[in-house]
């Protein structure tokens, strides 16, 4: 969210990367953040917080992508 920090996963857990602002990419050593055994991540929001899903074990056939949701909600809560 920061946009200074890389978040992805590998053999079971999800890491992050500090990524210097600069003209040059480059990553800091990486730092386990928490263990996702059965999880797949997806996203990080600001506060540390993460929306993630957990891996089913057959091949996904379909993604249902959702825009604009918040505004929805916001008309249906007002």
């Amino acid at each position: 969210p920061d946009g200074r920090t890389l978040y992805y996963s590998a053999k079971g857990r999800l890491l992050s990367a500090s990524v210097p602002a600069g003209d040059a990419v480059r990553a800091g050593e990486p730092v386990e953040v928490m263990p996702i055994p059965s999880l797949t991540m997806v996203g990080a929001a600001p506060g540390g917080r993460f929306l993630a899903v957990r891996r089913e074990r057959s091949p996904v056939t379909r993604v249902d992508l959702v825009l604009n949701w918040a505004e929805e909600l916001r008309k249906k809560v007002r």
